[in-house]
């Protein structure tokens, strides 16, 4: 089973066309999630252990993997099927009363959010072994923003409910442009191979320029040498330099660049920024690199599609 992921571990397709059983094994395997589950163990300490605390986190990557819309879905096909809760690790003997409640899955959500940055960590692991396998993982970079709805009521219409309610989501807001209550994924991802590099949730109305810088600040602290790889940074003295195009094809110019102080000039970047990118807008090179944007929308609709986040039940 190893084998066939190591022979193109990195061509999606190849990884859908797996049964569900054999991709939940690989990503089991190849998840480095000891030092979250084991910080979550801790947390119970001497609670109840009815429910194994590496099984239930198990079945929630199952429920990734067998995209289920809900835990409600995901509760349902571990009764009807063994083979998926002897993978989890829940107890074969006890049949279907080893599956959580409903209340037991919200429980380990709510303990599960409080250790985000061990879910980073794991995320940064990832990143960083992909990267050795991948000497050309974050040649070419994308950055891309898409919205994620919650199924809460808006502010607006919460005032009347209490607090402590479980449907009034306080941590969402209104996107004003594109009026959705909810949230906005920002997302870098290696164009060649699809696979993200970092990201962000943040409000709705969160702007994706500050947010970009962000993200690559947090590039730079964490996996330096993929800005290293990036083939696209900052132009020569972070300028632009043009020439003119008449001299440049080797024609005569009947303008003001016959004079040689004025055949090149120089933009300086911080001049508008938006403008004056690292790589010029007008060349031919700038059209085939800005095509590998779409990279950043493909991973997003698999996002959407392949992992539930177009139908996902989270509020918070």
């Amino acid at each position: 089973m190893a084998s066939i992921a190591q022979k193109q571990l990195f061509v999606w397709q190849e990884i859908e066309e797996l049964g569900d059983l054999e991709r939940l094994v690989l990503t089991l395997k190849h998840l480095p999630d000891e030092e979250l589950v084991t910080a979550l163990e801790k947390k119970r300490n001497k609670g109840i252990n009815k429910y194994p605390i590496r099984a239930v986190w198990n079945s929630i990557i199952a429920g990734v993997v067998y995209e289920h819309i809900s835990i409600e879905s995901l509760r349902r096909e571990l009764k009807r099927n063994a083979e998926l809760r002897g993978i989890c690790g829940f107890n074969l003997f006890h049949g279907i009363k080893a599956v959580p409640s409903p209340g037991a899955y919200s429980h380990f959500f709510k303990n599960l959010f409080k250790h985000k940055e061990l879910i980073e960590k794991m995320f940064n692991k990832l990143v960083d072994e992909v990267s050795k396998e991948l000497p050309d993982y974050g040649k070419i970079q994308a950055f891309d923003g898409k919205a994620i709805d919650t199924h809460a009521n808006g502010k607006k219409k919460q005032k009347r409910i209490k607090e402590t309610d479980g449907r009034r989501d306080s941590d969402a807001d209104w996107e004003k442009v594109i009026s959705w209550f909810g949230y906005k994924l920002h997302l870098i991802v290696d164009a060649t191979y699809e696979l993200p590099i970092a990201y962000e949730v943040t409000k709705a109305s969160s702007a994706e320029s500050p947010q970009m810088h962000k993200l690559y600040q947090k590039v730079e602290e964490v996996h330096k040498e993929l800005l290293k790889r990036c083939e696209y940074g900052l132009g020569d003295r972070e300028t632009l330099k043009y020439s003119c195009p008449a001299e440049s094809y080797g024609y005569e110019c009947s303008g003001k660049c016959k004079s040689a102080i004025n055949k090149q000039i120089r933009i300086p970047m911080e001049t508008d920024k938006r403008i004056f990118t690292p790589l010029a807008r007008s060349s031919y090179k700038w059209k085939k690199i800005y095509k590998n944007r779409t990279a950043g929308e493909r991973v997003n609709s698999r996002l959407d599609v392949s992992f539930g986040f177009e139908r996902h039940y989270i509020r918070g």
